[in-house]
């Protein structure tokens, strides 16, 4: 309905319709229903960035190891980026809203690698520090021409890989609470969507934490009579 509506208003502002009927839907009674997540396979990412340029390859790396969209990736600057504290503060959101996300070592080590230049403040840049706005089509390109070529070859879009972090994260013991600030979810209930991707006891680490979950240790039974 929301991209029903942007057609019908730039129709709108044209002229060619008097009104936009879009706005007269309650959405509310419209249920929203998400795609089951598909995490991609590890064979097929890997072939994937193989044969990629080096730069995309970089830039979905990225991805997987910070769970960052791609528009905050392209975007992201190095006066963003603390090396010390291993942290990318992140303002160019989807929401407008600051937030933290945490460095790995290998994050960190891709980051280190990319070229600077004088034109711009960009960490992945093309031409004289202009933004890179060639990721979506190359990525497809490249998805095509594996799913002709390379047997075996699951095709995944860009965000699946946002997806994996999330759920790798979680199976790491990581808190669900925590994923929803790096994510920059605005409802837990979205970020509850990876839940389903987890055994029950690594759902319970991820709603407790592991220091919940760890400060009740089994008492020791004492014999009677001592």
């Amino acid at each position: 309905m929301t991209a029903i509506s942007s057609v019908l208003a730039v129709a709108q502002d044209e002229g060619w319709i008097v009104d936009n009927h879009a706005h007269s839907m309650n959405r509310k009674r419209i249920p929203e229903r998400r795609s089951p997540i598909v995490l991609p396979q590890q064979a097929s990412i890997s072939a994937m960035i193989e044969a990629m340029p080096p730069k995309l390859g970089d830039i979905c790396s990225i991805a997987i190891e910070t769970g960052m969209r791609q528009d905050e990736i392209v975007q992201l600057e190095w006066s963003c980026i603390d090396t010390k504290r291993r942290i990318a503060t992140i303002h160019k959101t989807k929401g407008s809203k600051l937030r933290a996300v945490p460095l790995s070592a290998r994050a960190l080590a891709i980051l280190k690698r990319q070229p600077r230049t004088t034109y711009s403040d960009l960490v992945f840049w093309r031409g004289k520090g202009l933004t890179i706005d060639w990721v979506s089509s190359q990525f497809g390109a490249v998805a095509r021409k594996l799913t002709q070529t390379s047997k075996g070859f699951v095709r995944f879009r860009f965000h699946d890989l946002r997806h994996l972090f999330a759920v790798q994260y979680l199976r790491k013991g990581g808190s669900i609470y925590t994923l929803q600030g790096i994510l920059g979810h605005t409802s837990i209930q979205t970020t509850e969507m990876y839940l389903a991707h987890l055994t029950p006891d690594q759902q319970n680490v991820a709603r407790l934490g592991k220091a919940q979950k760890l400060s009740h240790p089994q008492r020791s039974v004492t014999p009677e009579g001592s």
